[in-house]
């Protein structure tokens, strides 16, 4: 770790490596929510693929209104009504109206609806009282949606409107990238299972089911692997393993420059180190490789340093191994003014827990990154530059919220 770079530079090696791009699958409609699309959608008709009414009401020729008053009301007479699957009346002539229900097909000659609180009603006539507008209460035919029209990009994250959009469209089942398989793997001598009475000189797992949880939020299937010991043999077992069943592998301690940090000397003999040492606080001893054409994120030991580091890396590999895709998960992005003096004295990009409340943001002092109950006060972070040495309250910054 003795070339630290850049934040940028880390981000755009990351944003620029060469992997296995996952493969698509059809799923139904109602199973593709948070997924992400892998292909164009083109609208194949129109939406509506008809003209319909948008009230219930009477289907009129707006021009039979025209001047129509309370003193001087216009009477039409009712031809019949239409009602959803009974279509039989086609067509209006001057005079008339069709009593007629949301989402029925406009009759030909009809350019208008009139509300039925807008008009009086008799067994064979209504009377209108005020002028009626060409198109009201209408919705045309493509208004919506013109046929041939490209609506949702490869690449966009399914919300629900995307599916409702989609499913107008007359699409019954899409194509996405299938889920990424991600395997999981802490390394330490010191580290022991949750669920296991730790001795004194043993340190619960706490990072393997933060990072597990991590991932599922960005929908990815999750395979965990167990503790590698502080033992290459060990280390690269379990590191094949996870190569060989899953799309990207995470590792979790062994990172710093230490007798027993081998995570980096390992993964150095079974692929290419992209980068090892960012210029962050905190989590300066991160880093990446590739294996086999397939990502590795290698993220330090201490809780908070690895679950930023892992905010901050992961989604841009997600997003590679969906041919560059939106990036899953993307948390929402505000400026806020910070409460008090924010100091960043040692060149690093300083990635600072804050509490946002009305637009104000209050530092939450960290002075051991392996307290991670500290993140209970935390619902966004500050990056500062690594160009500035502080900011204050009258600095609007822009913070990431979780």
């Amino acid at each position: 770790m003795k070339d630290l770079i850049s934040l940028k530079k880390a981000e755009q090696l990351l944003s620029t490596i060469n992997i296995k791009v996952l493969s698509k699958k059809r799923v139904s409609v109602f199973k593709a929510c948070g997924r992400i699309l892998a292909q164009d959608i083109v609208a194949p008709i129109d939406v509506p693929f008809f003209s319909r009414a948008a009230m219930d009401g009477y289907a009129i020729r707006a021009e039979d209104t025209q001047n129509a008053s309370i003193n001087h009301p216009h009477i039409l007479k009712v031809k019949g009504e239409i009602i959803n699957g009974n279509q039989n009346i086609k067509e209006i002539n001057p005079g008339e109206a069709i009593k007629i229900y949301t989402g029925c097909i406009i009759p030909k000659g009809a350019n208008a609806v009139v509300k039925l609180e807008d008009v009086e009603e008799s067994s064979s006539t209504i009377k209108l009282f005020k002028t009626i507008l060409p198109g009201k209460n209408i919705s045309y035919k493509g208004e919506d949606i013109h046929s041939g029209s490209l609506i949702l990009k490869k690449g966009r994250i399914l919300k629900p409107h995307h599916l409702g959009i989609i499913s107008s469209c007359g699409f019954k089942s899409i194509s996405v990238f299938k889920k990424p398989t991600v395997s999981i793997i802490a390394t330490g001598n010191e580290l022991i299972e949750v669920g296991f009475n730790p001795s004194i000189a043993k340190t619960l797992n706490s990072n393997s089911p933060m990072i597990y949880c991590a991932l599922k939020e960005l929908n990815c299937n999750v395979l965990y692997l167990g503790i590698a010991k502080d033992y290459e043999p060990d280390l690269i077992k379990k590191l094949s393993l996870a190569i060989s069943k899953s799309d990207a592998v995470i590792t979790i301690g062994g990172m710093s420059v230490g007798k027993m940090d081998i995570v980096s000397k390992v993964i150095s003999k079974l692929g290419k180190i992209l980068f090892h040492g960012v210029r962050i606080k905190p989590g300066k001893p991160c880093g990446a490789a590739i294996i086999d054409n397939k990502p590795v994120l290698m993220l330090p030991g201490y809780p908070v340093a690895a679950l930023l580091t892992f905010k901050k890396f992961f989604p841009i590999i997600l997003s590679k191994l969906m041919d560059n895709s939106e990036i899953p998960g993307k948390d929402m992005h505000f400026f806020v003014k910070p409460k008090t003096k924010i100091s960043n004295p040692n060149g690093l990009t300083h990635l600072v827990n804050v509490s946002v409340y009305k637009y104000l943001a209050e530092p939450i002092k960290v002075s051991n990154h392996a307290k991670l109950s500290t993140m209970l006060k935390v619902n966004a972070i500050v990056e500062i530059p690594e160009n500035i040495n502080e900011i204050t309250p009258n600095d609007l910054v822009e913070c990431t919220f979780f």
